[in-house]
């Protein structure tokens, strides 16, 4: 009895098939309209923008390799550690922060901060 239920119940699990997932948009895309520009095909290089001002958007934490979206001149950007931009380096990420040295100057940014650059 046992055996003719696995074959039932194992027969049952061949026949099902799973249905594909659909999601309502891409999360790594803007949701609608942004102010922002993402540095692509369409925009100019970061290295041919001025330094105004750069903004923490997001961090994907990882230990080993942790990752910052930050806006700068008008542009997101995705950096990693021990990333040049332009004058702008960057030192460490955080769970929540990023630490920069532009200019020779260290400076701390936290998540949704924006800070003019001297």
């Amino acid at each position: 009895m046992k055996y003719v239920l696995c074959v039932i119940i194992s027969f049952c699990a061949m026949t099902l098939h799973a249905q594909p997932l659909e999601f309502s948009r891409n999360p790594f895309k803007p949701a609608g309209p942004s102010g922002a520009p993402q540095l692509g095909a369409k925009t100019s290089s970061l290295e041919d923008m001025m330094l105004d001002s750069i903004k923490l958007i997001g961090v994907v934490w990882d230990k080993q390799d942790p990752a910052a979206m930050v806006q700068i001149a008008g542009v997101q950007k995705v950096v990693y550690q021990n990333e040049q931009l332009q004058d702008i380096k960057i030192n460490t990420i955080g769970q929540n922060s990023v630490a920069f040295t532009y200019q020779d100057e260290k400076f701390m940014l936290h998540l949704g901060q924006e800070l003019q650059l001297p």
